[in-house]
């Protein structure tokens, strides 16, 4: 691609020994590119990060000596410790959280290892000039501003069935409001950045850890605004208040469906009536909110994607993503379609692939139809679009719901005579009373 030439460019000129990389569904191609072009050059390269973590065997695969699974830092560091010690590669065995090849080719899966217990003791990023002020400067020119992502805890205490988390597991695991604020003091001192993004996997687990963060802003006096991740069940007034007292100005639900069957089977212990209070919530308090949402979970009918449409129309978030619903391995939903998944590419390859990957309910065609026709029925719900150019929009409405339909006449593979899925198990199994989440 465009963005991976020049990046493989700066190789001919870095001095390190060692590189690493994150990659993810969508730039794995990449990575994959950048590592056999670093491994031809001499380096040791490690992958990190969710993607690496689960498929550690493609990235063995395709160029990386090392992957690092799970947290990483205490990890990271044993490994370069270890090729500066020689790189034997037989004491690779001794290093807890790692995948990689033996010297027999084998690939070789280690222990896990424990989560880091303090996140204090873990040094702020480093944020080189020479390397970070590329990103802000096209952050800058797409959005107008400057802005840095920052963790305030680590873990998630629930069990959606197609959400991975083994990197950071799910026990919450906070910094200290004294340690964010630091950092945050820092980044302003250097870039001058005024906005942040928590990018944790749900930033609300706790009250009363949020209201000191909310109150130690505040006391400092800092000038900056936040986007942070909720879930739509855990918001409250309290909550919102704080946030919006810390300086949040928008909050990512993801509240993936407007059926509560659909999220039942997800085991998203979330319902549409919380979606809808906690839009409500955000909106008295002069926030925005952003709405994720998923279609093609298996068992979802076009009765529950009406649901959702009707959900969306009435909360009209300020922004909407729509996915198709993406097996990732090692989760519930993985093991439910594993055995309808396209062999010959079931990946995503670019952003706007976004396309049904396993043999579901309703061809491709239905979901691709189904996510205009959403977009299509909210941007109209708010009003988006100019008088003069409504008609069409209404016409190309009915034109995406009437490919909907047409699509969607196809006999549901996925049902068996009984009407029951076909997959290995049911995902979404609902947690009894006594099974609460670790937030420890």
């Amino acid at each position: 691609s465009a963005f991976l030439t020049p990046s493989i460019g700066v190789l001919r000129w870095i001095r390190a020994k060692a590189v690493g990389v994150y990659g993810h569904l969508l730039s794995r191609d990449n990575a994959f590119a950048f590592a056999q072009a670093a491994r031809d050059r001499g380096l040791l390269t490690l992958a990190v990060g969710p993607d690496a973590t689960g498929y550690y065997d493609d990235y063995l695969n395709n160029g990386f000596d090392v992957v690092v699974r799970s947290e990483g830092e205490e990890t990271a560091r044993e490994v370069m410790d270890w090729s500066s010690a020689g790189a034997d590669r037989a004491e690779l065995s001794k290093i807890l959280g790692i995948a990689y090849r033996t010297e027999d080719g084998e690939v070789a899966l280690n222990g896990t290892r424990p989560w880091i217990k303090d996140l204090d003791a873990i040094p702020f990023p480093r944020r080189d000039e020479h390397i970070h002020r590329p990103y802000l400067e096209n952050w800058q020119r797409v959005h107008g501003y400057v802005s840095l992502p920052i963790f305030g805890a680590r873990g998630c205490p629930f069990d959606c069935a197609f959400c991975y988390r083994p990197v950071f597991g799910n026990r919450y695991r906070m910094r200290s409001p004294e340690n964010i604020v630091a950092e945050i003091e820092g980044c302003i001192e250097q870039y001058g950045a005024k906005h942040y993004r928590f990018v944790d996997d749900t930033f609300v687990v706790k009250k009363q850890w949020v209201s000191e963060v909310s109150s130690h802003i505040q006391e400092r006096g800092l000038d900056v605004s936040f986007d942070v991740l909720s879930r739509a069940d855990l918001m409250s007034d309290e909550m919102a208040s704080d946030l919006k007292s810390m300086g949040v100005r928008r909050i990512y639900f993801g509240m993936e469906s407007g059926s509560d069957e659909v999220l039942k089977r997800m085991s998203k212990r979330l319902t549409a009536a919380k979606s809808v209070n906690a839009a409500a919530t955000v909106r008295r308090h002069g926030m925005e909110f952003l709405s994720w949402i998923m279609l093609g979970y298996p068992g979802e009918t076009k009765e529950d994607i009406y649901l959702t449409r009707d959900m969306l129309v009435k909360i009209k978030p300020d922004i909407l993503s729509i996915s198709i619903a993406f097996p990732i391995r090692d989760t519930p939903f993985y093991d439910e379609v594993e055995d309808r998944i396209e062999k010959k590419r079931p990946l995503w390859r670019r952003t706007g692939e976004n396309r049904l990957v396993f043999d579901g309910r309703y061809p491709r065609t239905f979901y691709r139809f189904a996510q205009r026709w959403i977009y299509k029925e909210v941007d109209l719900a708010k009003g988006v679009h100019k008088p003069w150019t409504r008609p069409a929009h209404h016409l190309l409405k009915w034109v995406y719901r009437l490919g909907m339909e047409v699509s969607g006449l196809r006999k549901p593979k996925e049902l068996g005579a009984d009407g029951e899925n076909k997959g290995k198990r049911r995902s979404g199994i609902p947690l009894t009373q006594t099974q609460v989440p670790n937030t420890d």
